[in-house]
């Protein structure tokens, strides 16, 4: 048996080989009908078995894609309800009567419960006729807490000026607010926008600028530092209701640059914070 080339084992495996093979055969088998010759008879070869292969394949996926597919939707589960069985008994003219009473349990239906206590009571009922029947009540109790939404929104804190007296005139008034002693006591309000976590803290620096570098207040002087530091150097105030406070120990003469941001219960933080600059001359 003679090896087939590999030109003859590739073409033989292409579609378009075997179909050209086929034409071949139809325009032989002409030929030879015209000249009384019996035609050339080939058996079924490799390629088509594959081509029916290949059909029932495309044909089990086009089958498996287009068939309607019923989602089965899980029954809802049956639900008995529960009875309760009550054993009254009533004395009427020296005769005892015992009365059962079939009633359905009573449900309670709560999203959310935060708080359930339960209160036993005796009450005991006697009407004209002489009967005499003790029931126990059970109450209960559900107390759900307020559901607030989250506090997204930061506080907002200012910086106010010293307070003048009413009698003062206008330029005294100016002169005094000029006064390192009338600011030795900062103070400001608080405000937070609904729904509001609380206030819970509020912050106070105070920087003066030298030069290139920075003093910032650190508690009982100036302290000099680089800028990007000094700003960073805050001293917590007091939160009075919707107000703020902070004292300076000690305060010059000069320009400073006073600032107070706000921080609640939630973690918001004021951003920028509030910012104010005063030029204090001698006390």
């Amino acid at each position: 048996m003679k090896r087939r080339s590999d030109a003859q084992r590739l073409g033989s495996r292409s579609l378009f080989f075997w179909w050209s093979r086929k034409k071949a055969r139809e325009v032989a088998n002409d030929l030879l009908a015209r000249f009384d010759r019996p035609p050339i008879v080939v058996t079924p070869r490799r390629v088509a078995r594959r081509l029916l292969f290949l059909g029932a394949v495309v044909t089990a996926i086009l089958a498996f894609v287009l068939w309607p597919r019923h989602e089965h939707q899980s029954s809802p589960a049956k639900t008995t309800k529960r009875t309760t069985t009550k054993t009254v008994t009533t004395t009427v003219k020296g005769e005892t009567l015992v009365v059962t009473v079939i009633s359905p349990a009573p449900e309670t239906v709560t999203d959310t419960i935060k708080e359930t206590t339960t209160q036993p009571t005796t009450v005991t009922e006697t009407d004209t006729a002489t009967i005499t029947k003790a029931r126990t009540t059970t109450i209960q109790r559900t107390v759900t807490a307020p559901h607030f939404p989250p506090d997204k929104h930061p506080p907002w804190a200012s910086i106010t000026r010293p307070p003048c007296p009413t009698d003062l005139l206008k330029t005294a008034c100016v002169r005094k607010r000029a006064s390192t002693t009338a600011w030795r006591l900062l103070s400001g309000r608080i405000h937070d926008v609904r729904p509001s976590a609380g206030v819970q803290l509020v912050e106070v620096s105070v920087t003066q600028r030298v030069g290139r570098r920075c003093r910032a207040y650190s508690g009982r002087s100036y302290a000099t530092l680089p800028c990007y530091a000094a700003f960073r150097l805050w001293w917590p105030a007091r939160i009075v209701g919707t107000r703020w406070t902070f004292r300076l120990r000690v305060l010059f003469a000069g320009r400073y640059v006073v600032r107070a941001r706000a921080t609640d219960a939630a973690g918001n933080r004021q951003r920028p914070p509030a910012r104010r600059v005063i030029v204090l001359q001698t006390a």
